[in-house]
């Protein structure tokens, strides 16, 4: 079993001010033996944070 709970991520913009970017806020997920999954999405939506 392969599990993730309440994973958040976001980027500091230090050439703006400092400003606080949220882009993944509680995100969870399950995957168990045998099961195959895909993370599909836009271009910056955050399949690779995740």
């Amino acid at each position: 079993m392969i599990r993730i709970s309440d994973v958040s991520k976001s980027f500091v913009l230090h050439n703006q001010g400092s400003a606080v970017i949220p882009v993944m806020e509680g995100a969870s997920l399950s995957v168990a033996p045998g099961e195959c999954v895909a993370l599909v999405g836009n271009s910056g939506a955050g399949k690779s944070t995740l």
